[in-house]
């Protein structure tokens, strides 16, 4: 259904989001009860979801198969028990929370982690009355030093660390501004420098809807 919509006999690559199976109520994307909580489905096990996703690769309508907001400890699960070793991580990544050993965990097996929020959802960081990280001295100062955003130059961090970058922009110029990245290099130094602005500061947990309930919530460790 979803190759129909899209219009495509493929997929690059396709992910598990959560690893906090939902119930399936009709087209509702995220079902939730009266209060505002989700609906869990406790009858799915990760492993069987994966092993689909593998079959749905050897159905050639995905090139690969990843994860999105699994720990270690999941990821290993899944290798430990299928043929397949997930080609992506997607987490959320920012100078707060940089998932550094999530990232040489990952790469160890041949993982690639990609950075979602890379700049940390901005409005939402202010309602937490913590500063953006667009706005910290260091990001400014090194913004002004190679003439681009703060946001560039948070995006540049990651590349060089070898993560990718999936920002979101609904705006022409920042749109732009956010792919600036290619006529500059942070030195190694600048790299640890905002390396060093980890908090492990957590934007994206679900929460609010009853996410850390379930079983799988995969924040309990470190990484």
């Amino acid at each position: 259904r979803s190759l129909k919509n899209l219009g495509f006999p493929y997929v690059d690559l396709l992910l598990i989001h959560w690893p906090t199976p939902l119930k399936q109520v009709d087209d509702d994307f995220y079902p939730q009860d009266a209060n505002g909580q989700a609906l869990f489905d406790e009858s799915i096990q990760l492993i069987d979801v994966w092993k689909e996703f593998e079959q749905i690769k050897r159905d050639g309508l995905t090139k690969s198969i990843g994860v999105s907001n699994f720990n270690s400890q999941q990821i290993d699960d899944l290798i430990k028990n299928s043929s397949t070793v997930p080609a992506v991580n997607q987490v959320e990544c920012h100078p707060y929370l940089n998932q550094e050993k999530l990232l040489q965990w990952c790469r160890q097996r041949g993982i690639h982690l990609t950075a979602y929020s890379p700049l940390a959802r901005t409005g939402t960081v202010e309602e937490k009355n913590t500063t953006s990280p667009l706005d910290i001295p260091l990001i400014k100062e090194l913004a002004a030093k190679y003439g681009v955003s703060a946001a560039a130059v948070c995006i540049k961090w990651q590349t060089q660390r070898g993560v990718a970058v999936i920002p979101k922009s609904a705006t022409k110029e920042r749109i732009v501004a956010n792919i600036d990245i290619f006529h500059f290099n942070l030195t190694d130094t600048e790299v640890q420098a905002i390396n060093g602005l980890n908090k492990d500061w957590r934007n994206n947990t679900w929460s609010q809807f009853g996410i850390n309930k379930h079983r799988n919530w995969p924040f309990h460790i470190p990484y």
